[in-house]
């Protein structure tokens, strides 16, 4: 388990990093969109 972790760790913060501007619009759309 941690073997796993440690590894996708490094995989996921980048990932993280580039998606974050396009999720943050797409949780800001979805809460206009709410009410």
């Amino acid at each position: 388990m941690p073997e796993t972790l440690s590894s996708l760790i490094p995989l996921l913060l980048p990932f993280d990093a580039m998606q974050a501007p396009f999720m943050q619009q797409a949780l800001l759309g979805l809460l206009l969109l709410a009410p």
